[in-house]
């Protein structure tokens, strides 16, 4: 009887087990994408590198280029949907756009800037 009992034990903290970890990998996998990105434009000359900073606000995802040359850039839209990047933001009187795709800890992608198309990659901090 007291095996049984160890048995139903076990098996019912595994079980929770099982659940909290399905839990916890459902809220963190919608957090993934929030923190600091190391960025560069390799084909940009100037102010091609820094720090894409993400987070989620009630509204939707927010984000913002630190330029390693102390400029700040808000994105005015930024969404990301099924691992997929789409953003956009004014500046020096161009539109320009951005797109990407998360893999991992890596995100790839192009931005679009009048008439130019340039790529870009970054790397998630820890």
């Amino acid at each position: 009887m007291i095996k049984k009992v160890d048995n139903l034990l076990f098996a019912i903290i595994f079980g929770m087990l099982l659940v909290s970890a399905g839990c916890a990998t459902n809220l963190s996998s919608s957090e993934i994408y929030l923190g600091k990105w190391r960025y560069e434009v390799p084909d940009m000359p100037d102010d091609n590198t820094g720090i894409l900073v993400i987070n989620k606000e009630a509204s939707g995802y927010t984000c913002v280029a630190l330029t390693d040359g102390g400029y700040e850039q808000p994105f005015e839209s930024f969404n990301i949907e099924d691992g997929k990047v789409t953003g956009s933001y004014e500046s020096q009187g161009y539109v320009v756009t951005v797109d990407g795709i998360f893999e991992g800890n890596k995100l790839t992608g192009k931005v679009y800037a009048g008439g130019m198309e340039l790529t870009y990659s970054a790397v998630k901090e820890e």
